[in-house]
């Protein structure tokens, strides 16, 4: 990998290190810091088409061969991507590839922008050993609004005893829009854990999600909270809905966020849960570029807890 790292070093650009769109540097950076993150989880792509009828594709292990990340670290190297610069197409690259490169080639189209996705508790499974709560800000919601919500949510999931007695540790990351909130359990737990604790629906009783959607609204006056999938403008969503099996979370570290499907205007970053009370977070996060993330990736990947 460290040829990848003397790659950053000798190219101007990290997001087109040959002139054309190419994420597969950057995420290759950054992937050994995902090992443990992502281990026995399957990869996902979004690959963004800039014409046609249809905005973006998939790439998942539900429809295509599966993909892992020790696969990903062991096949992206400076040879790889050089071949990318110098081939058309995958077509005319295959002879100069192996299996798993090829399959890397598809899930990481070149030329275009991409995001970077993982199977949350994997593409099929019957059991959960994370979650996630995705604090998504509607239009009109500032990212330090966001933040300040985070901070409060973090004192009331520590706070909640009972539950707190199945968690092994918590973490936050930036998504380069808002904030995820994740919980590591102790051991794996039944899908009827997640319903009963942590899923929103018009069901009763509440769960432990709907009760803190209802305190943050009394703790808040900026700021409408609700609970669910469906984004609201002028509020932010707490949405639980991407942990169970086959459904796709975003990695913690370098994962680009579009505005559109042209324009990154974000990446994906680890942060230590007490840095959601500095008043000046917003302004850090966003002042990474993809060579920051790549020169300070050993430092950033420290922060996300050596937990599979």
């Amino acid at each position: 990998m460290s040829d990848l790292s003397d790659l950053v070093n000798e190219v101007d650009d990290l997001i087109r290190p040959f002139g054309e769109i190419d994420l597969l540097l950057l995420y290759g950076v950054i992937s050994r810091y995902l090992k443990n993150f992502l281990g026995g989880r399957e990869i996902a792509t979004r690959v963004w088409l800039s014409s046609g009828n249809i905005p973006y594709f998939l790439r998942r292990g539900t429809n295509q061969d599966a993909l892992f990340i020790d696969e990903f670290i062991e096949n992206v190297d400076r040879d790889f991507l050089f071949k990318r610069k110098e081939f058309e197409d995958l077509d005319s690259a295959r002879s100069e590839l192996n299996k798993k490169q090829e399959l890397i080639w598809q899930y990481f189209v070149p030329n275009k922008l991409i995001n970077f996705f993982y199977a949350t508790n994997k593409e099929k499974n019957d059991s959960i050993d994370r979650a996630y709560l995705d604090i998504d800000r509607g239009d009109g919601v500032s990212a330090d609004e966001a933040r300040k919500l985070t901070y409060e949510l973090s004192k009331l999931v520590n706070s909640s005893e009972d539950f707190m007695q199945d968690v092994k540790e918590t973490f936050v990351f930036w998504t380069g829009n808002s904030f995820h909130y994740y919980f590591y359990f102790k051991e794996e737990k039944k899908m009827s854990f997640y319903n009963k604790k942590l899923r929103v629906s018009e069901h009763k009783p509440r769960t432990l999600v709907e009760t803190w959607v209802e305190q943050l609204n009394e703790k808040l006056s900026e700021v409408d909270v609700v609970g669910g999938h469906e984004r609201v403008d002028g509020k932010i969503n707490i949405d639980p809905s991407q942990t169970p099996p086959g459904k796709l979370g975003r990695p913690p570290l370098g994962s680009v966020h579009l505005e559109g499907a042209e324009k990154i205007d974000g990446f994906s970053i680890p942060i230590e849960e007490e840095m959601l009370s500095k008043k000046d977070l917003i302004e850090e996060l966003t002042s990474y570029s993809a060579r920051k993330i790549a020169l300070e990736s050993e430092e950033l990947g420290g922060r996300i807890p050596d937990v599979q």
